[in-house]
């Protein structure tokens, strides 16, 4: 067990087979007992399905844990040329040689690094072996005074090949007939889907063999897509020209090729597109052009920020609208809201004007008709007055006439 990238403590399980929580049990008891791992707390996460290392403020710490048996590592150099091992029992390691080459060798219980080279050997000498030819023996890496003892394996003209040895991990393998269906494997609980934990760096390419029937593949993906200009910002790629109008992505730091397809011949100035990034050229290519691509440090000629302001003015900003969008429909809501208010002001205005109409029929005084009743009143004065005269006359008359 290894914590927060320090170095490794052994945890020992006692119970056979053991469970989940006699490991985190075990973890903790070994944690506890060790005064550099005091304050950490190992914990099982239902939801990740993993056992984890926290502080004590409850922070996921990085650890790794891996399995160990009693013996030593059989990669490693020895001090003497023959070592026990130590181990109780049988296991069954897996020596891998030139880098692809396996064999499988079982080790007895209590062996030495002597019984290790001899079941190497063994297995080596059975027919159909991989590494028919070879041969292992312990070499002396260092001097006579100090020495340093390595298991190699040699080829027939004595050379040391590449080797490494590790665990045997045995495999299992099923089958659901010519008329089943991967399905079919979940009815016993395997999952038949393929998993990818993390970020993906590079394209997947899927292969189906067999023969008849139609293959369906589906795939599914969580997690916010990767920015490509974010992305180059810590990987350079370079783009190779190759013939028959193919180009290769290649990571320019590994190697590794990331990234093969075509481009069009036929344009003055074609474009090579790779993971959302696209890269124009300014005219035909020649096979064995390579062009470098990686971020513009010094922002030497670079316009990031107008495409970013660009990029701004088509994002939806506000709401689902975007600077523009927005601008235009506030505009077409002021200019509805002022329409409507000049509108409601005119009918209002001619409902005032008939109220005030009416009110004058009930309650107001006409001008033409306090006219007319004033001429009426001149004229039935002027003929009271003439009335009034005449009989003033007519009585003048009768007393002169009385008189004389």
């Amino acid at each position: 067990m290894s914590i927060n990238v320090g170095s490794s403590s052994l945890v020992q399980v006692p119970q056979s087979p053991a469970t989940v929580k006699n490991v985190v049990a075990a973890i903790n008891s070994s944690i506890q007992s060790s005064p550099t791992l005091t304050g950490y707390l190992a914990v099982f996460d239902t939801v990740s399905n993993k056992i984890e290392i926290k502080n004590s403020s409850g922070t996921v710490i990085p650890s790794t844990l891996g399995s160990y048996m009693n013996y030593p590592n059989l990669n490693s150099n020895f001090i003497n040329q023959s070592n026990s091992l130590n181990n109780p029992s049988s296991f069954n390691i897996n020596l891998t040689v030139s880098g692809n080459l396996q064999q499988e060798v079982s080790i007895p219980p209590n062996a030495t690094t002597d019984d290790v080279i001899n079941a190497i050997n063994t297995a080596i000498a059975k027919p159909g072996s991989n590494l028919n030819g070879d041969t292992a023996s312990m070499v002396n890496m260092g001097t006579t005074a100090n020495p340093s003892y390595q298991i190699q394996i040699k080829n027939a003209a004595g050379i040391a090949l590449p080797s490494t040895f590790g665990l045997y991990q045995p495999s299992l393998q099923l089958s659901f007939g010519p008329n089943g269906q991967p399905a079919d494997l979940s009815k016993i609980g395997i999952r038949t889907g393929a998993y990818i934990s993390g970020p993906v760096p590079d394209n997947l390419m899927i292969f189906a063999t067999g023969t008849g029937g139609t293959v369906q593949v589906g795939a599914t993906y969580s997690g916010a897509p990767v920015d490509p200009a974010t992305k180059l910002k810590t990987q350079s790629i370079n783009v190779k020209i190759e013939a028959n109008n193919q180009y290769a992505i290649i990571d320019s730091k590994t190697g590794t090729e990331l990234a093969v397809g075509n481009y069009d011949p036929g344009v003055s100035k074609p474009v090579i597109n790779y993971q959302g990034l696209s890269i124009n050229l300014t005219q035909q290519p020649s096979v064995g052009d390579t062009f470098g691509i990686s971020e513009n440090q010094n922002a030497a000629g670079d316009n990031t920020n107008i495409l970013q302001m660009v990029a701004l003015s088509k994002s939806q900003t506000i709401g689902q609208n975007t600077f523009a969008g927005e601008y235009v429909q506030q505009t077409n809501t002021i200019g509805n809201q002022a329409q409507q208010a000049l509108m409601s002001q005119q009918a209002l205005t001619a409902v005032n004007t008939q109220a005030k109409d009416a009110q004058d029929k009930v309650s107001g005084v006409s001008m033409n008709d306090q006219a007319a009743a004033l001429i009426r009143f001149q004229q039935a004065y002027q003929a009271a007055a003439k009335t009034i005269q005449i009989a003033t006359q007519d009585f003048s008359t009768i007393n002169g006439i009385t008189a004389g």
